[in-house]
């Protein structure tokens, strides 16, 4: 197994030194009344997601979870938030497709899911400054946002 890290960008640390992580967790870390869709990451591409739900028209459709705990799978928690979403939901990981968060989510929710999309690093990884290759693979926030959009209309 290998993990892919196409950026360490400089970016605003998200929680507190003291926010505790259980294993077999998540956190919700932007919530929604009534969301239409329920958005998974976790590490720098989380930040990505934030900056793009928070521009979005209608960011109250949006809530978002960082998926920070794969083993043991937080399948009770993940399912109350996709279920409260109607079963739609967007993954975006900084990894290849196979064997990270989207496939995870997949397979332990599968049957709960209604829509479903995944963006991950689907191809071999460049050199080049963290923003381009962030956006080349769908990652950067602009892209993100577009894909969420697509996804809300």
């Amino acid at each position: 197994p290998g993990y892919i890290r196409l950026s360490r960008p400089a970016n605003p640390v998200l929680y507190d030194t003291t926010e505790e992580f259980p294993i077999g967790g998540l956190k919700l870390v932007k919530k929604a009344q009534t969301p239409k869709l329920t958005v998974v990451s976790a590490g720098v591409i989380l930040r990505e997601v934030l900056k793009a739900v928070n521009e979005l028209k209608h960011p109250e459709n949006v809530q978002v979870v960082d998926l920070y705990s794969l083993k043991p799978f937080p399948t009770d928690e993940l399912t109350k938030a996709v279920e409260a979403s109607n079963g739609n939901v967007a993954v975006f990981e900084e990894h290849a497709p196979e064997g990270g968060i989207g496939s995870a989510v997949a397979l332990n929710l599968a049957g709960k899911i209604n829509k479903f999309k995944h963006v991950a690093v689907n191809d071999v990884p460049r050199s080049g400054p963290p923003e381009a290759l962030l956006a080349s693979f769908g990652l950067s926030a602009d892209k993100i946002k577009e894909s969420i959009d697509s996804l809300l209309d």
